[in-house]
């Protein structure tokens, strides 16, 4: 869920270019893994594991720090706006205290978790058209 701030400094009536800063964060649905093992020289047999829950093994919370830059584009009563915008992941998919707890995984497959960090590039179209019709109130005036 991104929590965006958008900033205008330039552009006409029609074209508003900005740039976009903010945070996010990602919520872990589900994790699940399934070991295979393939022998190239045929020595042995292929091995095909069980698809097991990892959901333990994972952060549940993901944040991350977003920047971006976009364009907005006014039309009638609505707006087309596009942003291009890059996510910093700042914490581990992988719970580090919970690396080896499931040491059949480990010994029998060896599979172990390296450290993951998600980074995503994000690219969007939105229409924006207000519901209202809002007023312009001069403050000062109704403050006298």
């Amino acid at each position: 869920f991104p929590l965006i701030v958008s900033y205008y400094k330039y552009g006409g009536k029609k074209f508003k270019p900005y740039v976009a800063g903010g945070i996010n964060t990602s919520l872990l649905i589900n994790a699940t893994s399934q070991s295979d093992r393939t022998y190239s020289e045929g020595n042995h047999d292929d091995l095909t594991g069980k698809e097991i829950e990892i959901k333990l093994n994972r952060n549940k919370l993901l944040f991350g720090i977003s920047l971006g830059s976009g364009i907005e584009y006014k039309f009638n009563k609505g707006s087309v706006n596009a942003l291009l915008r890059y996510n910093f992941g700042v914490n581990s998919v992988n719970n580090e205290n919970q690396r080896y707890s499931n040491q059949d995984e480990v010994f029998k497959n060896y599979l172990i978790d390296d450290k993951v960090i998600i980074n995503n590039i994000y690219f969007s179209v939105s229409y924006m058209y207000p519901l209202y019709n809002h007023k312009k109130i001069n403050w000062w005036i109704k403050s006298i």
